[in-house]
């Protein structure tokens, strides 16, 4: 494969040394890299091997003058373009906002994918005036987003309204054995390593430190890297009176031998992405305390467990932390070795395997299934109520992977309002299934539940709704997520939702992180209309939860033919992710109308439409909301044909007239 990477520099920094890690691995498995920077090889920090070609392109002049700025960028676009253009690769991977911004630019019209990768968290520095505007129009045209961290790619999701994969950073030092030794034995040093920038929050660290440091008098504070906070560091240290305690040699090449002479280990940073620094110093086994700050630090730490963490910007906490270590050596050997452990899953190996991953998703040429990743598979079932929509979810759920979800636009209300039964006989509320995913959920989400229900009666129940708004992508990225705790609880991997409103089914196919594939079940308007006029008293266990009412014929066919008529439009704009199905057929002929379902969804239900011909009962599961038949233990295909007895005719011919265009068109006769 040939890979061209896009960076600007290989400057110091955690983003530039993750590129060459990837690069280098990259040229080891014999793909052919190319790695385009726009910096001269003079400032390079990290060594690229010799099979990885570099391209050094003209960097944009600095200058305050708008339209010299707007002349400079261009010239970076063609450039940029024409060398991407002369490589001819098969996907481009690119590091950092704005390198990411003009990447995406210059690769527009020329066929080649483009995987786009943040390396901070963007919510804590997201984009301002022209760049907010612009710069999420340009990120939904990436084949793909990359994002460090779950919390990070909730909040990219949320602004961008499009699917974001999370790859971890690769540790950069091997996870040590106990055999590794250092030039000189450890000392009483507390390391800190970045860029000496507000972010990496040194000036916390030292005022911590302060407070300290006339109890611990062997203790020395070590800070490793270069930027543009050095002098104003210098001046707090001074006036700290700490010169003789904290050293600031720069940057420095081989952080792992420093590493090994230290002690313990301090991450002060404000906001970070993943950070590189704090997964060395784990995998060297040093004891390691950080501020908790939104992203990186808690998915890497477990306090007391392999570290320590306190809240962001505590000084005083921080402070505590860091005495506790320099005075307890074995919590510090034995939170250091629980660190070693932890950083095994994230090798240079298993990390590269992911991004290898994606990168065949994106470059799946004609004939090729690319992998969906982070895509969660959804079949929906739309169209009328009493369509037969209960028993089609049930005959999917027979396969080992699926699950039949039932109606989960009813999720709150079954559970939280009505008081339901979910099918598996205990009341919703206290089924330990949705209690799962309820939990499985909330650590996802970037929405409360009740802001959820909220946004979802609005794009849910109202047509046309906007898709280029932030409450929007927030209700995408939390509906993803509750379909993703689901496949994580159930095991399975297509999950079905029975909700039938096609409003619904239309806003779930607009969603970048759902693979949906949609089945309209339509069934004669005569008997859906019967089944309607009967009521039903109140009655938990069957799955009544309220007295129901019998609807008047009229409001029944008017539903009818609203909803099949909004069906139609979503199926028109699904096309072949679509199906039309009628209940008659689906309860005749299970084998044909199954074998049309495999076609759709890429499975094989042959067996399964075997045995449900044969009368084999279908046995329920977890399923929310619905017809009460979900409530039976077991379930057959019986065809509901009462409507053909007891529905007077003139009641037949009635309906007949409301809805003859439509009903002639899904083939059903007077």
């Amino acid at each position: 494969m040939k890979l061209v990477l896009v960076i600007s520099s290989l400057g110091g920094g955690g983003a530039e040394r993750v590129m060459a890690t990837l690069a280098n691995a990259w040229a080891d498995e014999g793909h052919e890299v190319t790695l385009i920077t726009f910096s001269e090889l003079t400032g390079d920090r990290y060594a690229v091997v010799p099979q990885v070609s570099r391209v050094i392109l003209p960097d944009a002049a600095k200058t305050k003058n708008i339209i010299k700025s707007f002349i400079s960028n261009v010239r970076r676009f063609v450039v940029l373009r024409r060398a991407i253009s002369r490589q001819s690769p098969n996907a481009v991977v690119s590091f950092l906002t704005r390198t990411n911004l003009l990447t995406i630019l210059s690769t527009r019209g020329l066929g080649i994918p483009v995987i786009a990768s943040e390396r901070s968290y963007f919510g804590a520095n997201p984009a301002t005036g022209i760049w907010k505007l612009i710069l999420p129009p340009i990120y939904r045209a990436a084949a793909a987003i990359v994002a460090q961290t779950e919390r990070g790619a909730l909040d990219l999701r949320a602004r961008l309204g499009r699917q974001v994969v999370v790859v971890p950073n690769p540790v950069s030092v091997a996870p040590c054995d106990g055999t590794q030794q250092a030039s000189s034995p450890a000392q009483d040093i507390v390391l800190a390593i970045g860029r000496m920038d507000k972010a990496k929050g040194f000036d916390l660290l030292v005022e911590a430190f302060q407070k300290i440091a006339s109890a611990h008098p062997s203790w020395t504070l070590v800070i490793l890297g270069e930027g543009p906070g050095r002098s104003a560091l210098e001046a707090q240290i001074e006036r700290s009176g700490l010169r003789d305690r904290v050293s600031m040699p720069g940057f420095c090449d081989a952080p792992a031998e420093v590493m090994r002479r230290a002690r313990v280990f301090v991450l002060s940073s404000r906001f970070e992405g993943l950070p590189n620094a704090l997964m060395e110093a784990m995998a060297s086994g040093l004891a390691c305390v950080s501020f908790d700050c939104l992203t990186g630090p808690a998915e890497l730490i477990q306090h007391e467990i392999n570290g320590l963490l306190v809240p962001p910007e505590d000084v005083a906490a921080l402070a505590c932390e860091m005495g506790r270590f320099m005075g307890n050596a074995d919590l510090r050997a034995r939170l250091g070795g629980a660190a070693i452990s932890s950083m095994q899953s994230y090798s240079r190996a298993s990390i590269v395997e992911k991004w290898n991953t994606l990168l065949q998703s994106v470059t799946a040429g004609p004939g090729e299934t690319p992998r969906q990743a982070d895509r969660t598979a959804v079949l929906y079932i739309m169209g009328s109520g009493r369509s037969g929509s209960t028993l089609l979810g049930a005959m999917l759920n027979a396969h080992p992977d699926v699950f039949d979800a039932g109606e989960l636009c009813n999720l709150h209300s079954a559970m939280d309002v009505r008081g339901e039964f979910c099918a598996c006989k205990m009341p919703s509320a206290q089924c330990r299934f949705w209690a799962d995913v309820r939990r499985a959920w909330r650590r996802t989400s970037p929405l409360e539940e009740k802001q959820y229900w909220a946004l979802q009666a609005n794009f849910e129940r109202l047509l046309p709704f906007h898709t280029n708004s932030d409450r929007w992508r927030l209700y995408a990225a939390a509906t993803a997520e509750l379909f993703k705790a689901i496949a994580s609880v159930s095991g399975a991997k297509i999950i079905v939702d029975s909700s039938k409103h096609p409003v619904r089914a239309l806003a779930l196919a607009q969603n970048g992180e759902l693979d949906m594939r949609v089945i309209h079940l339509v069934r004669d308007v005569r008997g859906v209309a019967h089944s309607l006029s009967h009521s039903w008293d109140v009655d938990p266990v069957r799955g009544i939860a309220l007295p129901l009412l019998g609807q008047p014929l009229v409001r029944s066919a008017a539903a009818w033919l609203v909803n099949n008529l909004l069906c139609g439009r979503v199926s028109a704009s699904l096309r072949k992710r679509s199906m039309r199905m009628r209940y008659e057929d689906l309860v005749h002929d299970p084998v044909e109308a199954l074998r049309r379902v495999s076609t759709l969804v890429d499975l094989d239900y042959s067996q399964i439409a075997q045995k449900i011909l044969q009368g084999e009962a279908l046995k329920g599961g977890h399923q929310i909301a619905g017809n009460r038949l979900r409530m039976q233990e077991e379930i057959r295909l019986r065809p509901d044909t009462t409507w053909q007895k007891e529905m007077k005719p003139w009641s037949r011919r009635w309906l007949w007239l409301m809805t003859s265009p439509m009903m002639a068109l899904y083939g059903y006769r007077p």
